[in-house]
């Protein structure tokens, strides 16, 4: 295999709010969104993006959301399962969790097996019997375990991308999958003693927002950072499987512009078509990690714009850090 990869394209789900003001509300919002077989537009969700979820409930209430099976099409060969969890009151629950953040009440958290087998229990050392698990992290703060937070899912062939959305401009996001695409293929770089990627050309990852601050109204530059590692306990955390291994490395960090470089209509090139560059990803002071895959900064964005089409044709999602107001923004790239 070789690189560039294809770029993924991902489907909006429908949005899904959430219906009880509590963390099992908020899972279930996520089951719910990601169980969907349509997305936003009720165009069916084809083999090529469709996943599989199932929900974990003790005593009727839900503690823990994961994926059963990935696309049946996908050129991965790790067998990621994502699993979002949590409950209300910690109690005598074990999980294993990432350091610095621990495992707290009514704070959602994720985290992903690699090489996964069967569902064991969320909160056991080794939640799917057998593979490499990463541990959980803070997925968001408590604030969207309230009536009404929107849940805004985009699926595509190898990574899911998290919008939580608690108000306009409160917001907590995350991607997980195979988020990172590599410099160097496997086939070049296998005879090192740390490959540059998987076997399939793919590096495996989470970032999330965490519990601590919502989204930064400017995001790009200024924590929480997107795709940006925070030291501290609850900060956006940023980190990938080390290839061809279980270690998890952190302290990665994109290569951050300044605020004022993100101007509006600068995508497009002189004729007015948009171009639009991954963002690059490093592990500070130690090497480069990739890019990544359908996931591009955009500028300052107009209220409302959730997409840009070619009349009829999604070419990409708007995800702002503010659905009303002018803000900065990301685009995915859209399945058509």
């Amino acid at each position: 295999m070789s690189l560039p990869l294809v770029t993924p394209t991902f489907y909006r789900m429908p949005d899904v709010l959430v219906q009880t003001s509590n963390i099992n509300g908020f899972l279930d919002a996520i089951f719910t969104s990601l169980g969907s077989s349509t997305d936003y537009r009720g165009t069916t969700i084809p083999n090529t993006h469709n996943w599989t979820w199932a929900r974990y409930q003790s005593g009727g209430t839900t503690q823990a959301v994961y994926n059963t099976s990935i696309p049946t099409t996908t050129p991965m060969t790790q067998n990621p399962c994502i699993i979002i969890a949590g409950v209300a009151a910690v109690g005598s629950l074990t999980p294993t969790m990432q350091a610095p953040d621990a495992f707290t009440n009514n704070v959602p958290m994720i985290g992903m097996v690699k090489n996964a087998g069967a569902f064991l229990a969320w909160d056991n050392a080794n939640p799917m019997t057998s593979g490499q698990f990463t541990g959980y992290t803070h997925l968001a703060g408590t604030g969207v375990n309230v009536l009404n937070t929107r849940i805004r899912a985009f699926v595509s062939e190898d990574s899911i991308f998290f919008q939580f959305i608690v108000n306009n401009n409160t917001q907590f996001w995350a991607h997980a999958g195979a988020i990172v695409e590599p410099f160097t293929s496997y086939q070049d770089s296998s005879f090192n003693s740390m490959p540059a990627c998987e076997t399939d050309d793919r590096i495996y990852g989470i970032f999330v927002v965490g519990s601590g601050a919502a989204l930064s109204s400017v995001f790009q530059s200024t924590a929480p950072t997107i795709y940006n590692h925070g030291a501290g306990a609850t900060n956006n955390h940023f980190f990938v499987f080390q290839p061809n291994s279980s270690n998890v490395l952190t302290s990665l960090r994109r290569r951050v512009p300044t605020t004022g470089q993100y101007n509006q209509y600068e995508e497009r090139d002189m004729a007015g078509k948009y171009v639009f560059c991954s963002y690059e990803f490093v592990r500070t002071s130690f090497y480069k990690i990739g890019q990544s895959r359908g996931v591009y900064p955009f500028a300052n964005n107009l209220s409302n714009r959730m997409t840009i089409r070619n009349a009829n044709t999604d070419l990409y999602h708007i995800l702002s850090q503010d659905i009303v107001g002018l803000s900065q923004s990301i685009v995915l790239t859209a399945a058509p």
